[in-house]
């Protein structure tokens, strides 16, 4: 999933479960889902701007594991963005990792 806005900071929130958690009805704009597999049971976040950022998320555990990413503000963070420059905080988003067993 990518950001919908050119120029912004957007807020990201990670969470780590133990079986899947409920999808919710939040806010969101959009929500994605994927496999992922940690060879080492950490997650390095990577910007477009900054490269590999230095600190990791720690999931627990090696293996096989789902995420969701749920977002909310894209349309605001775009129309921010083009129309007054950068938009702080706008775009949220929620990932969430749980281990499939």
């Amino acid at each position: 999933m990518c950001t919908a806005a050119h120029t912004h900071d957007v807020e990201v929130r990670v969470r780590v479960w133990d079986t899947e958690p409920e999808t919710g009805s939040g806010p969101w704009d959009k929500q994605d889902e994927a496999d992922f597999e940690s060879a080492t049971g950490d997650v390095a976040i990577w910007s477009t701007v900054h490269g590999r950022l230095p600190d990791l998320i720690s999931l627990g555990a090696p293996g096989r594991w789902r995420v969701r990413v749920s977002c909310s503000g894209r349309a605001e963070a775009k129309r921010v963005s083009e129309q007054e420059g950068v938009a702080y905080g706008v775009e949220k988003y929620v990932v969430d990792f749980w281990l499939q067993r």
